[in-house]
């Protein structure tokens, strides 16, 4: 299911899976910049996620 999601949703889907892992969440304005698109803070320490999904079932990522 996950691979066939949009980008921004699975942006989102990947803030979720850090939240349930104890970790605040924020994620960045969409600028299509291939940079960071989700911030999580746990404590005094965060962690800069860039999420990607290939798009389309059996794509590989490389």
């Amino acid at each position: 299911m996950a691979l066939r999601m949009g980008g921004q949703h699975f942006e989102c889907l990947t803030g979720v899976l850090w939240v349930k892992q104890g970790h605040e969440t924020y994620r960045t304005p969409s600028t299509k910049g291939y940079g960071v698109d989700v911030v999580a803070i746990s404590g005094d320490r965060g962690q800069l996620v860039q999420a990607k999904s290939p798009g389309k079932d059996g794509a590989m990522l490389g």
